[in-house]
């Protein structure tokens, strides 16, 4: 398990990083964990062999840029108070990184700011649209 080293310069081992994979190995960005994006998302983008990073719940963004030039999308949830913000993060770092949002309650002014970023789908019920937008992505 690799070290990690915290910004205060301390150090634990915890999750495993995603390793740097080769840019052309398909690899998914899913800000969500939920059971039902699991399920209806990760899961089956798996299955179908393409690479999904899923960061820990209140991880630290800057951390989240370890991939970068390896992703082919991400996919956000909006009821995280981080989405908007890790998007646009990665986006520094990879400019033309196609993303896209998820949203069950987020109100008028957020979907507003995403949806200038990428696309928006409805949580539950859009959820195999989301798939099939993050696997033509990642295909690409």
């Amino acid at each position: 398990m690799p070290l990690r080293v915290a910004n205060d310069g301390s150090s634990a081992y915890n999750a495993p990083a995603m390793p740097v994979t080769n840019p052309s190995t398909p690899v998914v960005y899913i800000g969500d964990d939920s059971p039902s994006v699991r399920a209806g998302v990760s899961d089956r983008l798996k299955v179908e062999g393409i690479l999904v990073y899923t960061p820990a719940l209140g991880g630290d963004p800057e951390r989240d840029t370890a991939s970068i030039g390896a992703l082919r999308c991400a996919l956000f949830h909006l009821d995280r108070s981080d989405a908007i913000d890790t998007a646009e993060l990665l986006r520094v770092y990879q400019p033309t990184l196609p993303v896209a949002f998820l949203h069950e309650v987020a109100g008028g002014p957020i979907l507003l700011r995403a949806r200038v970023l990428g696309p928006l789908f409805r949580s539950p019920q859009d959820l195999a649209s989301a798939h099939k937008w993050a696997r033509e992505h990642a295909k690409r």
